[in-house]
């Protein structure tokens, strides 16, 4: 695979240091207790110490043996980051983006393993946890970032002390803990796309000096934004094309957050959150016809004098990221309500704790799946979400502190609903299909869990964990499949004898009670050596796994059958260091994974049209490697740089959302070495350093390039299709049967593969030090590089004949004022 930009690195560095060489040569001297990125017992010239609690104890992050990216609040707030996906823009290995046509769902991939479905019944491969509740739904994250203290990116296996749905990594977000204090802080901002946001956070005693006993803190969020895309066409009832059709984007969002802590003596400390986010979203991330292929299945069933035909050409050879032609109006509505109580007792063996949470979650979304003035694919879904957690936890030390352990159980619940409308319109030459599902998930999962570290010596140590879990899933599913020929009623598009019609003659599926048990071990071992104290040398091994369960896009009983669990066995070394006074930082990891199972998905036509199949499709080999830098030469600068590479090669079945066999047994296709969203290269830049101090204040600027390579594709792209063996035998059209001489082969993902790009981000801030009040100034995408996040290729072989693509974020400029009181 061509690598394009690598040489673009040294030239871009260099620039960054000659400007800032000059500002500060220009500047005027800047003092230690003006500098915000240092603590006030750190040195104006040396790095600041970061405390996480990644394995659920304090420690500082150069004594962790694991790979993980930390962003404190001072960072998010000088990277002007308010939405979670905008976190891998410093992260090493890791891609966050919003799917294809859901503004409001994220997309996480950690070295180069992904989620390529988002339906309930499909469990992401990275962990994310809310102030340690985990959430096993990636709807509503971005108004998580309210009030965060920090955020912790866990790259690697994670099953030992996080569990199941952790093979690629965890990501936790920390929200602000009530220190007792009186202050707090107050930020408006304004922006492109009218963007207005209003968010305020306050921190106040209630009981004891300085809140010592019992303390509370309340944090809102206001925003809105108008659309960012033109939306040019629309299709009216009467099959006439309208030209111009308004604004997509447009996004109002709310949240509050509050939080309670007791401490009724010195050795109990009882903390209770709740949180309120809701989010209104027209498309924020609409898909964009970006091709269009006219023989077709859609060339041959649409009436030509219901589109032009011409038109729908010449907007896909546009591939305009600045325009779409929808034929309805999408939106993406989500809201989440949660709550947690988190329990701490100080014993002599050590701290027993219990957390314990619960959330919901509602979601309405209705997409255009095709992109096109078209009604040839639409969505209309609706999600519920309840679940609830507990887990109990005793942390400690032994022997003087030479034996740390953490042992725990843990107990998760969730009953999921799916209602899903998908429709094939009137457009069409007289047919109109419908698909209508009703999907109810339950799940109940145990685990237990322990892991220690033992101290072999001062410098030389072991560590080594293990995890036990247990889950039951349980799924109810009833579909309607109608076909509408020459009037009304309702013909059936598959054989009878295998599924039951009702007396208007629809498909009924009832696949009540099913269920199936899922059980697997994760573990962890290690070793750590400390030369000297600034440096750490690591080796370990690790499994973490994804959670088996069911098709819940079945659309007939042969489809609906479970798909086992995931695995992903991984070895890493790493090295952490500091140099020249803790003036410079350095951490590096390598690491080799295996691969197996993975829970493939495909879209194919099969007998009753097309169907989504998930199943266990294949192996991989992964390997790669990343580099953390930190350097601050003077007191006034920072520089940054990060490193990823990830090279993911296939060594079984098909990894880019291919299938083994359909259900007639024929043979799979032969494997492909493609990733998903996996480019081979990714880095980052940054310069970070204070200008000045003049009379009215104190001046900083920020630089931030993210460069990756090539990208093959996003998880949702992938497939396989039905196709002819011999094209003068009867075919594997879309409505015949799939035993008819067919073959199955996966589709390429050419048409909505991404060259390599890089982003260019800027932030001016000038600190108002006698108002306590900071402005700034930022722009994200800079240089306003259009580029796509994803896409779904549903062209010729799939039968749709359209390739679907969402692009990615186009420059955004803002300014921002920041007002803190009460010392905060």
């Amino acid at each position: 695979m061509k690598l394009a930009g690598p040489s673009s690195l040294p030239v871009l560095f260099g620039w960054v240091v000659l400007c800032s060489t000059l500002l500060l040569c220009a500047s005027p001297a800047w003092t230690r207790d003006t500098d915000p990125l240092r603590r006030p017992d750190t040195p104006e010239d040396k790095l600041e110490e970061i405390v996480v609690t990644a394995r659920k104890r304090e420690e500082s992050l150069q004594e962790a043996p694991i790979s993980i990216t930390t962003f404190p609040a001072a960072w998010l707030r000088q990277q002007s980051i308010r939405e979670f996906n905008q976190l891998s823009m410093s992260t090493p290995g890791v891609r966050i983006e919003s799917v294809p046509g859901a503004g409001n769902t994220s997309q996480v991939t950690i070295r180069g393993i992904s989620q390529p479905d988002f339906l309930v019944t499909s469990d992401p491969s990275v962990g994310i946890y809310l102030d340690g509740i985990y959430s096993p739904r990636l709807q509503a994250a971005n108004l998580a970032l309210l009030d965060v203290e920090r955020i912790e990116v866990l790259r690697g296996p994670q099953g030992t002390l996080y569990g199941k749905n952790t093979p690629a990594g965890a990501i936790r977000i920390l929200s602000t803990r009530p220190d007792g204090k009186l202050g707090g802080w107050a930020r408006v901002g304004y922006g492109s796309d009218q963007r207005i946001e209003a968010s305020t956070a306050l921190g106040f005693p209630l009981l004891g000096a300085e809140g010592e006993t019992l303390a509370g803190r309340i944090a809102l969020l206001s925003s809105h934004r108008d659309g960012r895309v033109d939306s040019r066409t629309t299709l009216l009832p009467d099959g006439t094309l309208r030209r111009g059709g308004g604004d997509l984007g447009d996004d109002q969002s709310r949240a509050l957050k509050l939080a309670l802590r007791w401490q009724p003596s010195d050795s109990i400390e009882l903390l209770a959150r709740g949180y309120r986010m809701r989010e209104r979203n027209r498309s924020g991330n609409p898909a964009i016809l970006t091709a269009y292929e006219p023989r077709t299945v859609t060339s041959q069933v649409v009436d030509a004098s219901l589109i032009d035909t011409e038109f729908l050409q010449e907007i896909a050879a546009r591939g305009d990221t600045d325009d779409v032609f929808l034929s309805l109006s999408p939106k993406d509505d989500s809201d989440a309500l949660g709550g947690s109580l988190e329990a701490s007792w100080n014993l002599p063996l050590g701290t027993l704790s219990y957390l314990g949470g619960l959330r919901s979650l509602a979601l309405s979304r209705r997409a255009d799946l095709d992109g096109s003035p078209i009604e040839i694919a639409s969505s209309d879904e609706r999600i519920k979400s309840r679940q609830s957690s507990h887990e109990l936890q005793l942390t400690g030390d032994l022997t003087k502190g030479r034996i740390a352990y953490t042992v725990g159980l843990f107990h998760f619940a969730e009953r999921a609903s799916d209602e899903n409308q998908s429709a094939f319109s009137t457009a069409f030459a007289g047919i109109g299909a419908q698909n209508v599902g009703h999907l109810v998930s339950k799940i109940r999962s145990y685990a237990a869990y322990g892991q220690v570290n033992v101290a072999l010596t001062n410098r030389l140590s072991v560590t080594g964990g293990i995890r036990s879990t247990y889950e039951r899933r349980s799924i109810s599913r009833r579909v309607e499949l109608c076909s509408r020929f020459l009037g009304p009623d309702c013909l059936p598009l598959v054989d009878t004898d295998t599924d039951s019609l009702d007396s208007n003659g629809i498909l009924v599926l009832r696949a009540g009670g099913g269920h199936r048990r899922f059980d697997a071990v994760s573990w962890l071992a290690g070793v750590e050596y400390r030369p000297s104290s600034d440096m750490l040398l690591y080796a370990k091994a690790s499994r973490g796994y994804r959670t088996g369960g069911f098709n819940g896009r079945a659309t007939s009983a042969s489809q609906l059958r479970p798909f086992q669990e995931e695995f992903n066995t991984s070895y890493e070394i790493g090295l952490k260091s500091e140099w020249f006074d803790q003036r410079a930082r350095a951490n590096l990891s390598a690491y080799y994974s295996k691969y197996k199972d993975q829970q493939s998905v495909s879209i194919e036509q099969v007998e009753t049209g097309i169907a989504t199949i998930v199943r266990n499709g294949g192996s991989a080999d992964i390997s790669g490697g990343e580099l953390e830098l930190l350097l601050r030469p003077i007191p006034t600068l920072q520089l940054g740089a990060t490193v990823a590479v990830n090279y993911f090669r296939a060594t079984s079945g098909i990894l880019s959302g291919g299938i083994q066999s359909l259900s007639n047994g024929l043979p799979g296709p032969t494997q492909t070495s493609d990733p998903l969203n996996a480019p081979i290269l990714m880095y980052t830049l940054s310069a970070d350093w204070q200008v000045g101090e003049y009379r009215l204040g104190r001046l900083g600027l920020r630089l931030d390039w993210l460069y990756q390579s090539t990208n093959e594709g996003s998880p949702n792209n992938g497939f396989s299709v039905a196709r002819k063996i011999d094209p003068r035998l009867p075919g594997c059209g879309q409505f015949a049967p799939a035993e008819q001489n067919c073959e199955i082969v996966p589709s390429t993902s050419d048409n909505v593969a991404q060259g390599a790009y890089g982003i260019l981000n800027a932030r001016l801030t000038f600190e108002l030090s006698d108002w306590n009040a900071d402005i700034s100034l930022f722009a994200r995408n800079l240089l306003d590089r259009k580029y796509f996040s994803g896409g779904i290729d549903l062209g010729a072989e799939a039968g749709l004949g359209v390739v679907v693509r969402s692009p990615g974020p186009r420059r955004f400029v803002g300014l921002e004022v920041t007002y803190r009181f009460g010392g905060q």
